[in-house]
C-alpha cells in the first residue's frame, strides 16, 4: 500500500515578521525530514494581516490528480468548503475520501460531500496526551 502525508502552508513574509518566518520554516524543515511533502502557496501582508494564497488550489489540484492517478482514499484535514467540487470529482474517480474536521466547525457542505467524517477530538483524545503540545490562549 502506498502512502503519501502532504502538508499545504505557507510561510510568512520575513521582511513583516522574522521571528514567525523562522519558526514556521523550522517547523516545515521538522516535517519535511520526517517524510512529510511540503507545499508551498504564497503569503503577503494587506492592511496588517497575512493573505495566502495558492494554497487551496494545490490540495484541490492534488485531490483530483490523487483520484486519477494514485489512491483508492484520501484524508484531508480541513472543513473548508472550497475543497468541495474536488472532492466531488475525486468521489466521481472512485476514491473514497475521508474527513477530518473538529466537532465544533460547522463545515456543512464538506461534511455532507465526504464519505466519511472523522472527529478530531476523538483522534485527541486517542493520543499519548504527554506527547500533545497545548495551544495557549
Amino acid at each position: 500500500m502506498s502512502t503519501d502525508y502532504n502538508f499545504y502552508g505557507t510561510l510568512p513574509p520575513e521582511h513583516a515578521d522574522e521571528i514567525k518566518y523562522n519558526k514556521r520554516y523550522k517547523f516545515l524543515q521538522v516535517i519535511e525530514h520526517d517524510g512529510i511533502n511540503v507545499y508551498r502557496g504564497a503569503c503577503y501582508v494587506k492592511e496588517n494581516t497575512y493573505v495566502e494564497k495558492g494554497v487551496d488550489v494545490l490540495i484541490c489540484l492534488d485531490l483530483y490528480q490523487f483520484s486519477i492517478y494514485k489512491y483508492d482514499c484520501v484524508v484531508v484535514f480541513s472543513g473548508d468548503a472550497d475543497f468541495v467540487p474536488a472532492i466531488k470529482r475525486a468521489k466521481e474517480n472512485g476514491t473514497l475520501v475521508l474527513a477530518i474536521i473538529g466537532r465544533n466547525k460547522a463545515a456543512f457542505h464538506l461534511r455532507n460531500m465526504v464519505d466519511v467524517v472523522i472527529d478530531l477530538e476523538f483522534i485527541i483524545d486517542k493520543c499519548d496526551q504527554t506527547t500533545l503540545i497545548q495551544k495557549l490562549s
